[in-house]
């Protein structure tokens, strides 16, 4: 009887300390969280328990699913970082920017009536404490984890990101270019004759240099300078519209792009040629891709109505994961 006690006991402390804090049972465990923002659900299966809307925490292996932050309320971003007592995650909402310093026990909305909409979220890596938002009404700055934004564009935003290693510089996507600030966002100049809407911006990890857009209808440009000067891509990279752009930090030459109508993009070559992967993706438009950190060729894909698929071959097929019947419109895995 001991011992039947102790096991049981062991579980439920394992269960307790998920519930309060996920990142503590995914170091003891080996596992990764993954944190999916949704902002709609589709589940209307008469019994089915819906799972709403909001930040979700589920763990890489597909257990313990659960609604973290906010029920029924839209998340489109998030970022989580080891910073402010190991527990720092921002969060761009419907109706304004939250922050939380303890893993999700506590939220804190930081934006007042002026500022909703926010559709964008990107803080420097660096120093998490400057972080930018973007939203249907321009972008804003807090230099202070999210306290005290600033108003710094007056347009929608469509994409955002600060340069990895400059981080004065920000890459601005708009709803009819790009636009580039060198100076933390004091002033920006917009890249000449490029007049596509931008919604996905990465950078190589180890040539800054090289930059990666994904537009509205007109697929994917690729620069070798920073911005100043553009070659689109070739086959339905050139034609797809693009949601995320992300580059595999274990092998620079892939990189994989989340699109509307094409599944999957992955290029082999740095971007030279695609390929189109819809295997378990037909008919599903995709918003968001991750790249497990740790497990070989695993991925992970927000969906429009599906939630999150995994694949375990870099791509080439997909299946259901979790959340199945929501929109996820952002992932990160820690």
């Amino acid at each position: 009887m001991k011992i039947q006690f102790n096991s049981i006991w062991l579980i439920l402390m394992v269960l307790f300390a998920f519930s309060v804090n996920p990142a503590k049972v995914s170091a003891q465990t080996g596992r990764r969280n993954i944190y999916a923002g949704v902002i709609s659900n589709k589940s209307f299966t008469v019994g089915a328990k819906n799972p709403g809307t909001g930040l979700f925490c589920v763990a890489d292996n597909g257990s313990n699913v659960k609604n973290i932050g906010f029920k029924n309320m839209r998340t489109f971003s998030v970022a989580v970082f080891p910073d402010v007592a190991q527990g720092l995650i921002y969060c761009a909402n419907g109706n304004g920017f939250f922050v939380s310093k303890n893993f999700c026990k506590k939220w804190r909305v930081t934006t007042g009536w002026q500022i909703t909409e926010v559709l964008e979220l990107a803080a420097v890596a660096q120093n998490a404490k400057i972080v930018y938002i973007g939203t249907a009404y321009g972008l804003y700055k807090s230099t202070e984890y999210g306290e005290n934004f600033r108003r710094l564009t007056k347009r929608f935003v469509a994409g955002l990101a600060p340069d990895i290693e400059k981080p004065e510089r920000i890459y601005l996507g708009e709803e009819d270019g790009l636009l580039i600030s060198r100076n933390g966002g004091k002033s920006f100049k917009s890249v000449a004759n490029f007049n596509y809407a931008v919604n996905a911006i990465a950078q190589d990890f180890q040539e800054a240099d090289r930059l990666y857009l994904g537009t509205e209808d007109n697929g994917i440009f690729i620069s070798d300078n920073r911005g100043k000067s553009w070659i689109q891509a070739a086959g339905d990279a050139a034609k797809a519209t693009i949601y995320g752009i992300k580059v595999d930090r274990k092998n620079l030459q892939r990189i994989f792009a989340a699109t509307f109508e094409y599944g999957v993009l992955r290029s082999n070559d740095r971007g030279k040629t695609w390929q189109s992967l819809t295997n378990g993706l037909k008919g599903v438009a995709v918003y968001d891709i991750i790249i497990h950190p740790d497990k070989e060729k695993t991925l992970f894909a927000g969906t429009a109505n599906k939630g999150i698929l995994q694949s375990n071959d870099n791509g080439a097929t997909w299946k259901p994961f979790a959340l199945d019947g929501t929109h996820v419109a952002d992932l990160v895995i820690k």
